[in-house]
Parts: structure tokens; sequence; C-alpha cells
């Protein structure tokens, strides 16, 4: 008891402030579960062997199924009243539409004394020949969706289910002997107006489907769990606590993660208080979203993801959907789960409700033969994450013997490039204003626009091969150094970057990395703090370049055939050539003093920085947040999920050559106490938050004191620095002043 008070008042101490959430602690006593009683699982569950209940056949998934409904109203729902036992209808109001349509407002009584109040609106198709129409149900937010669906033929209802629109808000108090949760009372409340619809002889009772956007999209996934009579499921953009990952779309992927879904006022009800204790512990928690899109196997369902969706992960989102497919090929209905990718940001258009209507069209069927094989080929899923380790050994043909991995013997930065891959070959990179990051797709991205800035600039370009950078320097760098205006308010041309190097006075540069983050890149989405990076430190007179990873922001699509077109590289090994590119970038450019050259990086950025300065002797400095755990000591069994989720995870290849040692770490040819200690005497920051859930702290803290101890030897020991916070993984705006002040210092300003 006292371990668990212990880690309530260490929680405290970093997770913002929740009136709400300090009420209940208060209400109820609560404390955080025992941590080290509860499994470790750092990749998703296994729906098929979730709490030691496995599944074997087809019949066996019906236990399963409620064994993991009771751990997500533990968790994460509450708990819900059955349903009532009648529901009252009154009609408010009556009004014809065009081509024969009615539209009706409807008013539901239910619950004890009827008290339980929940409007609706109803479009029905015109008919004189007693036809039955499916159901298409949506919020009263997402009204204009069923104007469409009307003119498809279904009876189309939006329900005051809404934050613009709650009637299940008096829920709380008719049924005071519950915690469910406000999406939970939403979703319960659509199946209130599916009781009605089947009262009514017009009504195909066999076809219902319950769809929605964003917090809507979550509701729909719930309401698809809780009652299996909607036999389709459309969850559109739904995010965290829908369809994307706890586990992978949160704080360390630049995502809004449980502390932000449990803090804001207009979010912290959604879900149940206990998942806040979850927040930086998401290994620990027993569900996530591959199982609540499980629950509503075999029914069809629909999972709608944008590519550079801010409230999203499209990354996550297909890792989920892979896992939840072993359900529906269980239950042999694999064609009825699919993932629909569509460009853009987290908006719909006119377009994906038709589609999303595509889908009902087939699943409910209303298609002949020749549409129904069109379709299923539309909603084929195309993945974009699509590695796969095993496949990638076929493809490539790389074999190593990891007691004999040629290189092994060889200098750090040789042993380094082993575990990269091979380089393929490669010429230097001429910097270039065509085909760079246009202003449309800067706002798209969530971009510092830098708009009435009197202090900075920003110019877009391209450079390596053919990577759109961003450059936010001191306001005037160019201009001072060619004496006269230039109009580059976005797009410097070739020749401009080259008269640039007539200047006199050059500044430090930063190369900033972003952690993987899919949905925005290296400006990042919804984080526990602001995450731009170049702002502050352009202001303070460095010159900050970063760009996009591999996969993330603007090159979401350059991962899909990556290993296609270079089966015996690494993203990894992309990355730092990238970031090298960059460097040389600068360097032709001629602004960036060449002795005043430092990486910043968090996350997967944070280790691509240290492997490029471990290679490039241009960068004077690094500074790491997140950056490393020890490899040769990084198994299976550990909390992290070892050196395999680097290698052989679903969609997951940063390192492929990595997946040959995941059982035999120790024998990986080189760790990070050699390839930090390479960077010596150059300066290092390594922040290390203590409760990094992809990092062991006590090794962590034992790697680098080997790395001080050679800092020390070299006589640099004033060029290294540490800061372990008390903190799960995370860019917050604690460590980025201590980022901030570090780079200041080893610039020397």
């Amino acid at each position: 008891m006292s371990a668990r008070k212990e880690a309530l008042s260490e929680m405290k101490k970093y997770l913002m402030p929740c009136k709400f959430w300090d009420e209940w602690l208060n209400t109820t006593g609560e404390l955080p579960p025992d941590f080290e009683k509860l499994p470790s699982v750092p990749n998703l569950p296994d729906p098929m062997d979730f709490m030691s209940n496995k599944v074997v056949r087809a019949s066996d998934w019906d236990e399963q199924r409620t064994i993991i409904s009771e751990h997500f109203q533990y968790y994460v729902f509450g708990s819900y009243p059955p349903p009532p036992d009648e529901v009252i209808a009154e009609e408010i109001s009556r009004q014809k539409e065009g081509n024969g349509a009615v539209r009706k407002e409807i008013e539901l009584s239910f619950g004890p004394g009827k008290k339980a109040k929940l409007r609706c609106e109803m479009l029905v198709p015109g008919s004189d020949n007693n036809d039955k129409f499916p159901v298409f149900m949506t919020q009263r937010n997402h009204y204009a969706w069923s104007r469409i669906a009307l003119s498809r033929g279904y009876v189309a209802v939006s329900y005051n289910g809404c934050d613009s629109a709650d009637d299940s808000q008096e829920f709380k108090k008719i049924w005071p002997g519950y915690d469910w949760t406000k999406l939970v009372r939403r979703a319960w409340a659509a199946g209130r107006v599916l009781d009605y619809l089947h009262t009514l002889p017009y009504v195909d009772k066999r076809h219902a489907c319950i769809t929605g956007h964003s917090r809507n999209g979550k509701l729909a996934l719930i309401a698809g769990a809780i009652d299996e009579r909607f036999d389709a499921v459309i969850s559109s953009s739904s995010g965290l606590g829908g369809a994307t990952p706890y586990r992978f779309n949160n704080d360390a992927h630049f995502g809004a993660g449980i502390e932000i879904h449990t803090s804001l006022p207009h979010n912290m009800e959604w879900f149940h208080p206990r998942l806040r204790f979850f927040a930086g512990r998401e290994h620990k928690l027993p569900v996530d979203s591959n199982l609540l899109i499980g629950l509503s196997a075999p029914r069809a369902v629909l999972i709608s993801c944008a590519e550079n969706d801010s409230c999203d992960n499209l990354r996550a989102a297909e890792v989920a959907v892979r896992s939840a497919a072993g359900i529906w090929n269980l239950l042999d209905a694999e064609k009825k789960l699919r993932l629909m990718v569509r460009s853009g940001e987290h908006e719909t258009r006119p377009t994906e409700i038709e589609t999303y209507l595509d889908w009902c069209d087939l699943n409910f069927d209303r298609v002949g033969q020749e549409r129904e094989e069109r379709l299923h080929n539309f909603f084929r899923n195309q993945w974009v994450f699509n590695y796969d380790f095993e496949t990638w050994k076929k493809m490539s043909g790389v074999k190593i013997d990891v007691d004999d991995m040629p290189g092994k013997d060889r200098s750090i930065p040789a042993r380094v490039e082993c575990l990269l891959g091979e380089d393929p070959p490669h010429a230097r990179g001429i910097n270039g204003a065509y085909g760079c990051e246009k202003p449309y797709k800067s706002l798209l991205l969530n971009r510092p626009v830098v708009i009435g800035n009197a202090k900075i600039e920003r110019y877009n370009f391209n450079f390596g091969q053919y990577i759109p950078g961003a450059l936010y320097t001191p306001a005037g760098l160019f201009k001072i150094a060619v004496g006269n205006e230039i109009n580059l308010p976005h797009y410097p041309s070739v020749l401009k970057f080259d008269e640039a190097k007539k200047i006199r006075n050059k500044v430090p540069l930063v190369i900033w990395l972003s952690c993987d983050s899919v949905s925005c890149g290296y400006s990042g989405a919804t984080v526990s703090g602001s995450q731009h990076m170049p702002e502050p430190l352009a202001k303070d007179g460095f010159a900050v370049l970063t760009f996009d990873h591999i996969g993330n922001g603007n090159r979401v699509g350059e991962w899909s055939h990556f290993y296609e077109r270079y089966p015996r590289w690494s993203v990894m090994g992309k990355m730092v050539y990238d970031t090298r590119s960059a460097i040389s970038a600068a360097l032709q450019m001629g602004f960036a003093d060449p002795e005043r050259i430092f990486i910043a990086g968090f996350g997967i950025g944070a280790t691509a920085a240290i492997l490029t300065a471990a290679l490039d002797n241009n960068v004077a400095g690094v500074a790491s947040v997140c950056g490393f755990t020890p490899v040769r000591t990084d198994t299976a069994d550990r909390p992290t999920g070892g050196i395999a989720r680097y290698a052989t995870w679903d969609g997951m290849g940063f390192l492929p050559n990595l997946g040959f040692f995941a059982d035999e770490p120790s024998k990986v040819p080189v760790d990070f106490d050699e390839i930090l200690s390479s960077i010596a005497p150059r300066y290092l920051l390594a922040v290390t938050p203590t409760l990094d859930r992809e990092a062991n702290h006590e090794e962590v803290l034992e790697t680098l004191e080997k790395v001080k101890a050679v800092y020390r030897d070299k006589g640099a020991g004033d060029r290294f620095r540490h800061h372990a916070p008390a903190d799960y993984r995370r860019y917050s705006p604690a460590i980025q002043d201590v980022v901030h002040q570090s780079l200041h210092e080893m610039a020397g300003m």
C-alpha cells in the first residue's frame, strides 16, 4: 500500500493538474495499481492470448470477448447499465422533404420513471412498396452526413450524443450506481435509438451502421463493442482511445497521449479516471485499441485514417488493425475488417462519407456482383508501414552470423555502419528551391509559419536526395550577407544561397531531429507542451535546420516501398544519411560556423543524432533526449520489448540487421557506451527520464558512468552533461529548457 501511495505522490509531481481527477481520487481513495504485479506488454496485447486465456477455435471467441470487455469497463469505459425494458417515442415534429422523404424529430424516454430523454432526427426515404431500409446512424454534429445517407436509400439518424447536443449527460443522475464515462454514455445512447428503430416496420433490423468522426469515432467503436446489433462500425479518425493504440500514439510520438486525454477540460471525462494512472506506463495497461476493434468481430468494421491527421497516427492504426485482423481470420470473416487511408489532415469531405456508405452497401448486400468485386478490390488493405522481418530477410538475402558478424573487430564507426546496412551509391546533394514545401503544406503539418515575427525568418529549400528542409534563422542573416534586399520569405533560390557564402559573422547551427512522428513530422502534433524547437533557438541567434524523417510528415509515402528499393540498407541508415546531408547543405550555404554544428534529437531522432555524430566529425555536439538504452542487455522479456522493436515488430523496421540478434542481444557488435564514448571530447548532453518505458534507467546510468569516465580521461569532463528528470518519455517544456540551455553553453552564447 505504501508503495502505491508513493507512486501516486510521484505522479502528481509530473502530471499536469486535473481537478476532475483529484476529486475522483479524494472521493474514492483509489490508488494506482501495483505496477510490479501487472505484466509488461510493450507491444500490443495478443487478442488470442489475453490474460492467459487462449483462443484456439472460433467457438472460444465469445468467452474471450467477455473477458476483454470486462477489462475495458474497469480500466477505460466504466460500468454501464443493461438496456431498459422499454423505450417510448414521441414524435416532436414531422416535415416533408424532397422526393417523398420525411424528416422527423423524435424524443425517446426510457429508464427509471422514464426520466431519461434522448432526441434524434430521422430522415426516411419515400416509398410506396413496403421497402425496408438499412440504418445509418451518427451524432447530431454530423447531421450533414445523414443527408448523404438519405440520398443513398438509408434511414439516416443523428442523435444528441455529441459535445454540441448531449442528452446523455443526465444519465449520470438517473443511473447513479454506474461509473460510466462520457463517451460510453453516448455510445450506450445509440443503442436506445436502435431499440426504437427496431419497432418500425420499414427498418431493416439486420443492417444498422454506427459511425462518427474524431471523438465520435471513438464512440462508434465503443457502441459496436457494447451492442452487437450494430453489424457495421465505421470509425473515422478516432485517434487515441479509438483505433489508435495508447502504446504507439502518445507524447513519445508527439501525439496526444493518456495525460492529455484525461486532463483538458473538454475531454477529461471521455474515459475513466483510472486510465490516467497509465500515462507513460502504457505497457502496463492490460488493454489497447486492437482489442477494442476486436470487440466488434466478426461484424463489418472500417477504420478510416488520414496520412497527416494531427489527432491520429497512421502507423499505429495500421499496427492495431493488423493485430485485430487475426480475430476476423479465425471467424472466417477476413474481408469485414479494413483500414481506409485517405490524404489530408483531420477533416472529412463528401468523398469520405460517400465511401463510408459504399462500405455499408457492400456489407449490407446492396450491390450486384460486378460492383461487389470492385468494392472488395477498392477496400483492400494497402499498408504504408508494411515492413515484415521475415519478408525482408527473403527479399534482401541478408544473412548475419551473430557469432561472426563482419566488421565486429573494426572501429566503432565501422561497426555502426555494419548495423545500418549497405549504403547505396550516392553523390553530394545540391541545394535548391524547386519542389520545396509549399505554404499550404506547412499549415497542414502544423509548422511554425513565422508570420509577423520580427526576430526570425524561415526559408524552405531542398537538400541531399531531394529532401524538403526548413531553415529558421535570426532575422536579417542573409540580407547582411549580400548587402541588399532579398525577397525570400519562403523560397530562397540556389543563387541567393550561394551569395550567402559572403557572410562575415557565421552563426551556430542546430540540426533538429524529431521522434517518430508520423502525422506532422518534425513539427509534432499535440503533446503536453510546445515542441517547436526551431523558433526559440532562432530568436537567440542560432540557425536551426530541420526536416521530416522518412515515413513522417511530408514523407509518409516513402516508407511503403523503401525495402523493395533498398533491401540491404535500413531506414535508420537513411535517417543518418539525410542528417549528414543536412550538415553538408548548411556548410555549402556558408552561414553556419563549422566549429559550432550541433544535433538535437528526441526519441528515434536522438538515436539518429548519436549515430550521426559517431560517423561525422563535423558534429561539434549532441543533445539527446530519450535516445538510447543499452542494446546488449535489452532482451525480449524487458519492459522495452527488447531490440526486436527496431527490427522484428510489425511495421517497425528501423534497423533490420538487429533482428538477427533479437534472441542473443549480447552479441550485438557495438553498444551505446562505445558509441557515445566515440563522440568524446565533443559536447554531449544526455537527457534520460527516470520513467522512460523504452529504456532501462539503471543500465542507462551505468552506461553514462562509463562515458563520463572517457570524457574525464580525455580532459573534457566539462563537455559531458546528464539530466535525469523524474518524468516519463516525452519532450516536455522543462526538458526543452534544459536542451536549450545546454546548446547555448555548447555554442558559447
